[in-house]
């Protein structure tokens, strides 16, 4: 969905954990702002913020802490999970990756890894209510879920349209990440940063599975409606996470652009809805519209 601007950063894996002693006096050479007040630290040498006090130690490290940098190091499924972890619960950490290079093909990477989490459950999903039938795959209540999932001839444009509905909702956030008051470089950090807010959609797993168990089950019995509403209900819990990360993230990253999270949190949900409506109806009714245009011609 998005390139950033200029030359491509890359993070350097191979730095030493450590820095010299006179590390902690270096001046910080280009615009920084504080995460906790939104003081420029451009020029400083001291190790704490001169305006509020926040610790700028780990501001000047020169190494980073994104788990997934070192995925062939520690594993891609350690790095994976703990880099969710890290977006989830230790905000203020990953927010301060905007003093090094960030490098964008990890992020795209880690996007797509996202994606894939998420796409797979709904795979399997249509594959269970394929195998079960239409007679009997009735958790929701009529055959219009089976009828969408697994009618021969829509399948692989459902699933194709599914997959471009997620790289597109996963890619426009970046677009709220680049305020024209930043440097470029600054700009190209917060872009590649933001892909990784949408880290707890990994969790999609969950209600997948939940799907599955319904479809099996028929929708009956206690379990069976309860697997149906945790189907129904996580999906927009997760949805509602990750606009929450969303929002902590431009603070942390942005924190001299504290509005830029109020235009997220009105925007970004109306472009999910906006967006779903275009390519999951929008251009199925498109094609419908050409083919039938197509078919009175001859």
């Amino acid at each position: 969905m998005r390139t950033t601007k200029g030359s491509t950063e890359v993070t350097p894996t191979d730095a030493p954990s450590t820095e010299p002693a006179e590390a902690a006096t270096r001046e910080i050479p280009h615009d920084l702002f504080c995460q906790e007040c939104g003081y420029n630290l451009r020029a400083l040498t001291s190790d704490r913020c001169p305006e509020c006090g926040h610790s700028l130690e780990t501001v000047r490290a020169a190494r980073t802490q994104i788990p997934w940098i070192y995925r062939k190091e520690i594993g891609r499924f350690r790095a994976y999970w703990r880099t969710i972890w890290m977006v989830m619960f230790r905000q203020r950490v990953f927010g301060e990756e905007m003093a090094r290079p960030v490098s964008y093909p990890d992020c795209q990477r880690f996007r797509w890894v996202t994606v894939l989490h998420i796409y797979v459950p709904i795979l399997l999903a249509t594959l269970a209510a394929y195998a079960i039938g239409p007679q009997q795959a009735r958790p929701f209540g009529d055959d219009l879920l089976y009828e969408a999932l697994t009618a021969v001839w829509p399948v692989p444009i459902f699933h194709t349209l599914i997959l471009l509905y997620l790289a597109a909702i996963t890619g426009v956030p970046s677009y709220f990440f680049h305020p024209r008051g930043i440097p470029v470089a600054l700009q190209n950090r917060a872009i590649a940063m933001s892909y990784y807010a949408c880290g707890p959609l990994a969790l999609t797993a969950l209600p997948g599975a939940a799907a599955i168990v319904a479809i099996l089950l028929r929708g009956n019995g206690y379990l069976g409606m309860a697997a149906q509403l945790f189907a129904i209900v996580l999906p927009f819990a997760l949805l509602l996470i990750w606009l929450i990360d969303l929002l902590h993230i431009s603070r942390r990253v942005m924190p001299q652009y504290r509005g830029r999270a109020y235009l997220i949190l009105v925007c970004v949900p109306g472009l999910w809805f906006f967006l779903a409506g275009l390519i999951l109806f929008g251009i199925p009714l498109f094609i419908w519209y050409i083919v039938l245009i197509t078919a009175t011609m001859f």
